[in-house]
């Protein structure tokens, strides 16, 4: 019976941990991974999987401004395409960035439901492996109802989710339940 414990529990973890991964609504890339002091610093924001209903959509994006100095942000011109409006803006070099967009209808149609969003640049005020996290987030649709942010499964939990699947029934196959 033991041989059955060893074999199924790191198979069960493996398969209830695979599911706690998710990603946000609103997701950053920085071009490298550190910075010397000074170098001009560029982020990539994105939005992954909206509801299409969505045509105010404002988050404030944290960062750390005692090494990172905001600069400026360029939505894409898809973006600026697709909307009314589109600002991002800080108080004074301090955090956070926040961004603001008001889609125009049928937005998803030249954007998809996943889209670059535009690129902030920043400065590096010391050496620094930045990083970036959603602070508030808002969604709206047309009439002001608000749009909850859903966690969206990331792939590679899904792939663990598969994994442990095929390995529980290769177990399974090897150490037929009696």
């Amino acid at each position: 019976m033991s041989h059955h414990i060893n074999t199924w529990a790191p198979l069960a973890l493996i398969l209830c941990s695979s599911f706690s991964a998710t990603a946000s609504v609103i997701s950053t890339e920085f071009d490298q991974t550190d910075y010397a002091a000074g170098d001009n610093v560029a982020m990539d924001v994105f939005v992954n999987a909206a509801n299409p209903d969505i045509m105010w959509l404002d988050f404030d994006l944290e960062f750390n401004d005692t090494e990172l100095l905001f600069e400026q942000f360029d939505f894409t011109s898809e973006v600026i395409n697709s909307s009314f409006y589109a600002d991002a803006y800080d108080f004074f070099g301090a955090a956070p960035l926040t961004i603001s967009v008001e889609f125009a209808d049928s937005w998803d149609n030249a954007l998809s439901r996943s889209f670059k969003l535009g690129t902030a640049s920043f400065s590096a005020l010391a050496n620094t492996i930045p990083s970036a996290s959603l602070g508030y987030f808002s969604a709206e649709d047309a009439n002001g109802n608000t749009i909850e942010q859903t966690q969206i499964p990331e792939p590679p939990a899904w792939a663990l989710v598969g994994l442990s699947l095929m390995m529980l029934g290769a177990a399974r196959k090897k150490h037929p339940l009696k």
